[in-house]
């Protein structure tokens, strides 16, 4: 049976995309309501929505690097996971006052969602290849990703501290490069077994996402 890559491509990343707020998300709003950041209980659900997603952006690259680094991956899964188990037991505990008015949209706001959908697919569109008929075009943004890709691979294969994927003289060097993102990227690789490729094209609309929840 033929593949079309540029499908494959697509329905590949955008399970990506699906599994990143677990990392993009969840952490922002659980951080957000423990510690009580930017005054987070007492606004809206909306606005809580909105904040989750910087927050995240804001903190765990730099967190999952200080645990990694101080501690070890082990340390890094336990965070996120006591994050993942709070998360629900906060919905539970908002849910009691919970009003059914503030799940209300306006007008503007269904605006505001499809012009971010819209931008969400125009991204992953102009990442993947391009397959026409028998010929296979990669995006602008491949010689990029295909520094950026290799490193993330490494750090799920091999954590923290990175080591550098493309010289190896009989030992591993230390990858001398800053590598937040990638870090971030590389903990679906690492969790669910996705290609490294896939993880950073779904994860990279979420920083649109969060760019137009800060606006």
């Amino acid at each position: 049976m033929h593949t079309n890559y540029t499908a494959s491509d697509l329905l590949l990343s955008a399970q990506a995309f699906a599994l990143m707020p677990l990392f993009l998300f969840v952490p922002g709003y659980v951080l957000g309501w423990l510690l009580r950041v930017l005054d987070f209980r007492r606004r809206s659900l909306s606005e809580q929505v909105l904040l989750s997603t910087p927050l995240s952006l804001a903190v765990c690259p730099i967190a999952t690097s200080l645990v990694g680094l101080s501690a070890s991956i082990g340390a890094v899964w336990f965070i996120y996971g006591c994050c993942w188990a709070i998360f629900p037991v906060v919905l539970a505990f908002q849910a009691r006052g919970f009003r059914w008015a503030e799940l209300r949209v306006s007008r503007y706001t269904w605006i505001a969602l499809g012009i971010l959908a819209a931008w969400c697919l125009v991204i992953l569109f102009s990442l993947v290849d391009l397959q026409i008929q028998d010929r296979l075009y990669s995006s602008v943004a491949a010689n990029d990703y295909g520094f950026r890709v290799p490193v993330t691979q490494a750090l799920a294969q091999k954590g923290l501290p990175g080591f550098n994927p493309f010289f190896y003289p009989g030992r591993e060097v230390p990858l001398r490069y800053h590598y937040f993102w990638t870090l971030l990227c590389s903990l679906p690789v690492r969790l669910f077994g996705i290609r490294a490729l896939h993880s950073m094209w779904g994860a990279t609309p979420w920083c649109a996402i969060g760019l137009m929840s800060m606006i």
